[in-house]
């Protein structure tokens, strides 16, 4: 983890993503002490509604997510 936490130093990350299918607690244990800002990423859209207007939804929140956390 000090790898990754040293990494992420060196390239001047501003944010690091989590699915939340997967268990994002390491995230949190490798940014903290740290600047690094934390967003989850959700491709699955689990919380979406299915239908038509489905997949506008899912690149909105995407880009929304991304946007927030790296803005």
């Amino acid at each position: 983890m000090a790898e990754v936490r040293d990494l992420i130093a060196e390239i001047g990350a501003v944010c690091v993503f989590a699915e939340p299918q997967f268990n994002t607690r390491l995230i949190g244990t490798v940014t903290e002490g740290t600047e690094v800002r934390n967003a989850v990423l959700d491709p699955l859209g689990a919380g979406l509604e299915p239908g038509p207007d489905f997949y506008p939804a899912l690149l909105g929140t995407l880009a929304g997510n991304m946007a927030g956390c790296l803005g």
